[in-house]
């Protein structure tokens, strides 16, 4: 898909419907469109916080383990909401996990670009 599609995709998203056009250039050259299938994971507890995305379709549900009861769901995101704040905080590693629970289309954000 090229930057120009992409654009439009990012255009009419609710996360980014106030920035400039100056914001919205920025955030362009750092994006990347991605599919996650049902019962795979973006990523898991611990591992490095690089990335954020911005879903399109699909949801998420944030899970995290505890000994004896195992993954617990925290919360679920879908379609217009954002996933993942930890790489922009120190020490900027994933929280929980993120397991697809309906297939995603996002747009993922390179946070080192940004």
């Amino acid at each position: 898909m090229e930057k120009r599609d992409l654009s439009e995709i990012l255009r009419h998203h609710p996360f980014v419907s106030d920035l400039s056009e100056h914001h919205l250039h920025i955030l362009i050259s750092c994006v990347s469109n991605v599919r996650f299938a049902e019962g795979s994971y973006i990523f898991h507890e611990g591992e490095e916080a690089e990335k954020f995305y911005l879903l399109c379709e699909g949801k998420v549900a944030l899970e995290i383990h505890s000994g004896e009861k195992g993954a617990i769901r925290v919360q679920t995101i879908g379609e217009g909401e954002v996933l993942g704040w930890s790489w922009i905080v120190s020490p900027y590693k994933w929280h929980y996990d993120a397991c697809v629970i309906d297939d995603v289309r996002a747009l993922a954000f390179d946070g080192k670009c940004l």
